[in-house]
C-alpha cells in the first residue's frame, strides 16, 4: 500500500484501494452486481416491486372468496422442505424471488382475513405499508437529526400529537417519548425511568444491599412487567400482583392495601403499572382513582395502553382512559387496534428529563450536533439516540404517519367503534346460544372471552372435574380450528380457572355475518371432539 492515498477517520486509517482488492476476490456475478449503476438498480426495483404489488393485490382479493381459509396448515417439517426457502450458494437473481413470494403468501397466516380473530393485531393497511416501503428504501437509523432529518422531526411531532389525543398532555406542554420495538420494551423502559427517579445512583453504582424496591401491577397485567423487573435487577419476586375484580380491573382497595403493606415492611414501592386493555379480558383499570392512591406513596404511575389506548380516538369510548393527564408514562401500540403494520409502539413520558437521565451515555462519535454559545445542543430534542437503549433504530413513525394522513383521526375512530360494536354483538349472540358461556358478559374492549361446552359435557357439575375438562377442551378446539383454517381464534388461561377461548375483533373487513360464522366454527370444532379422549386427557392419561 505504499503508493496509496489514505483517508483518516476517527476510528482507524483505511487504504483507498481496499475495496478494489476485496472486489477482485468476488465472483464475476457478485462483482457485476456491485458495479451496477443507480439506473440499473432502479430498473430492478421497478420490475421486482411491480410484479410483487400485483401478486399481493391478488392475495388480498382472495380473502373475499369463501373458499379462502385464514391459514393453509403445514407442519414445520413441510415448510422447511420448500425449495423456495432454501438459501443458495450463488444468487438466483429475480427469478429466485418468485417462488419465495408464492410460498410465503401461501403458508403465512392471513391476518388480513375477515375470519382472523386470533391476536390483538389484524390486517395490512395499504397506506401503512407504503410508509414501511419508504422506510426500507431510504434505509437509515433514526437516532440523530443529521442522518434522519425527516424521521426525527416526524417522530417528535407524532409523539406530541398522540399525547394530546390520549389526554396525556395538553397542547400547551410538549411531552417526551420514543418509538420502541414493541410494547414490552416500552413498559420496561418506563420502569427504568421510574428506577432512575427513585434510585438515581443505581445506573452508575448498582443496587445497595439495604434497598428493597418493589413493583406493583394487576394480576391480569402483561408479563413484561415481570421481565422488566428481572432485567433491571429488581427481581421477579419483588413484583406484587394486585387483585382484580370480576371484570379484570385492578381494585383500588387492593392497591392501597398492597402499597401500605410494602411500606410497612420497609420496602419502596417505586413503580405502579396500570393497564388500559388487558391482554385476555380487555379490561381497563380505573386510572384516575388508582393514580391518586399511588401518588400518596410517590410511586411512578405507568399505563400499559398497548392494546386499549387507541380508544382515545373514539368519542364513544374515550372515557375508558379517563385520568391519563395525571400519570407519568404510557405505552401505546398503533400496530394493534389502529391496524398500522407491525411493529409500531411508543412510550410517552411526562418529564422530558426522564428518558435521557435513565439512558444517556456519552458517545462523541455519534452525538456531535451543532451547539449554542452555552454549549447546549441546537437539536437536543432530536438527538433521539441519547434517550434510547438502542443505537440502531428502525424508523417506525412513517407508517403511522402515512396511515394517519390517509384515514384521518375520524377514520381511526371509525375503526375503533366498529371493532368494539362487533365484540358487543358477539357477546350478546354467544350468551343466547346453547353451549357458550361468557367469562365477561359485557366486554369493555374488543375481546370476547368464553367457554364452549360440548353437548356431551353439559351435564357435568361445576367443580374441579369440569374445570379440568374445560381446560383440555379449549386447547383442543383451538388446535382443531387452526388445522381447519376457516377461522382463527386464541385460547389461554386467566390468573385462576381453566383455559378459555378468546375472540378478538379488530379487522374493518369483519362483519356481522362473520360473527355468526366464527361462533359456528367454534361449536363445530367442539362437537367434533371425542368425549372419551377429552376425559382421559383431563385425568392426565
Amino acid at each position: 500500500f505504499r503508493s496509496t492515498k489514505f483517508y483518516r477517520t476517527n476510528i482507524c486509517i483505511l487504504p483507498f484501494p481496499l475495496c478494489t482488492m476485496v472486489s477482485n476476490e468476488l465472483s464475476p456475478a457478485a462483482a457485476a452486481a456491485r458495479l451496477r449503476s443507480s439506473s440499473d438498480e432502479a430498473d430492478v426495483f421497478e420490475r421486482v416491486l411491480s410484479q410483487a404489488v400485483h401478486r399481493i393485490a391478488d392475495y388480498i382479493r382472495e380473502n373475499d372468496d369463501p373458499n379462502t381459509r385464514a391459514v393453509e396448515y403445514a407442519t414445520p417439517e413441510e415448510i422447511s422442505k420448500l425449495k423456495s426457502l432454501v438459501i443458495p450458494e450463488d444468487g438466483l437473481g429475480e427469478k429466485g424471488l418468485d417462488g419465495t413470494l408464492e410460498d410465503v403468501l401461501r403458508f403465512a397466516v392471513r391476518t388480513n382475513h375477515p375470519m382472523f380473530f386470533s391476536k390483538l393485531y389484524s390486517g395490512s393497511d395499504a397506506a401503512g405499508c407504503l410508509g414501511e416501503l419508504l422506510t426500507a428504501v431510504t434505509n437509515t437509523s433514526n437516532y440523530v437529526f443529521k442522518i434522519a432529518p425527516v424521521y426525527t422531526v416526524m417522530e417528535r411531532e407524532i409523539i406530541r400529537a398522540l399525547a394530546v389525543t390520549s389526554g396525556f398532555s395538553p397542547e400547551t406542554k410538549a411531552p417526551d417519548g420514543l418509538f420502541l420495538p414493541g410494547g414490552s420494551m416500552c413498559n420496561i423502559l418506563a420502569m427504568s425511568c421510574a428506577r432512575q427517579r427513585a434510585f438515581p445512583h443505581v445506573g452508575a453504582d448498582g443496587w445497595r444491599g439495604d434497598e428493597h424496591p418493589v413493583v406493583l401491577t394487576s394480576s391480569h397485567s402483561h408479563y413484561s412487567t415481570s421481565k422488566g423487573a428481572a432485567l433491571l435487577g429488581i427481581g421477579r419476586k419483588n413484583v406484587i400482583k394486585v387483585a382484580c375484580d370480576e371484570q379484570g380491573r385492578m381494585r383500588p382497595d387492593s392497591l392501597a392495601e398492597e402499597l401500605e403493606r410494602a411500606r410497612t415492611a420497609g420496602k419502596t414501592p417505586f413503580f405502579v403499572n396500570l393497564t388500559a386493555g388487558t391482554t385476555v379480558l380487555g379490561a381497563f383499570d380505573p386510572i384516575r382513582e388508582l393514580q391518586s392512591i399511588a401518588a400518596q406513596y410517590n410511586a411512578w404511575v405507568h399505563v400499559d395502553g398497548a392494546w386499549g389506548m387507541s380508544v382515545a380516538f373514539s368519542d364513544i369510548h374515550r372515557h375508558l382512559v379517563d385520568g391519563m393527564e395525571n400519570v407519568d408514562s404510557a405505552t401505546w401500540n398503533p400496530h394493534k387496534l389502529l391496524g398500522v403494520p407491525l411493529q409500531c409502539s411508543m412510550l410517552l413520558v411526562r418529564d422530558k428529563s426522564a428518558l435521557p437521565a435513565a439512558q444517556n451515555v456519552d458517545a462523541a462519535y455519534l452525538f456531535h450536533e451543532d451547539e449554542n454559545d452555552d454549549g447546549s445542543s441546537l437539536l437536543a430534542d432530536l438527538e433521539i439516540g441519547k434517550k434510547s437503549v438502542q443505537c440502531g433504530r428502525k424508523v417506525d413513525s412513517l407508517k403511522l404517519f402515512c396511515a394517519w394522513r390517509y384515514h384521518g383521526s375520524s377514520g381511526f375512530a371509525a375503526r375503533v367503534n366498529h371493532a368494539l360494536a362487533l365484540a358487543s354483538l358477539c357477546a350478546q349472540r354467544a350468551a343466547n346460544r346453547e353451549g357458550f358461556e361468557l367469562v365477561v358478559d359485557a366486554p369493555a374492549m374488543c375481546n370476547v372471552v368464553l367457554f364452549y361446552i360440548p353437548s356431551w359435557m353439559r351435564d357435568v357439575s361445576r367443580g374441579e372435574t369440569r374445570d379440568r375438562l374445560l381446560d383440555k377442551v379449549s386447547g383442543a378446539i383451538y388446535d382443531r380450528m387452526f388445522e381447519r383454517g376457516n377461522a382463527l381464534i386464541d385460547y389461554g388461561g386467566l390468573p385462576s380457572g381453566p383455559s378459555s377461548l378468546r375472540i378478538v375483533f379488530n379487522s374493518p373487513l369483519t362483519s356481522e355475518t362473520h360473527v355468526e360464522q366464527v361462533l359456528n366454527e367454534i361449536a363445530a370444532a367442539g362437537e367434533s371432539l371425542d368425549a372419551e379422549s377429552m376425559r382421559k386427557a383431563a385425568r392426565g392419561e
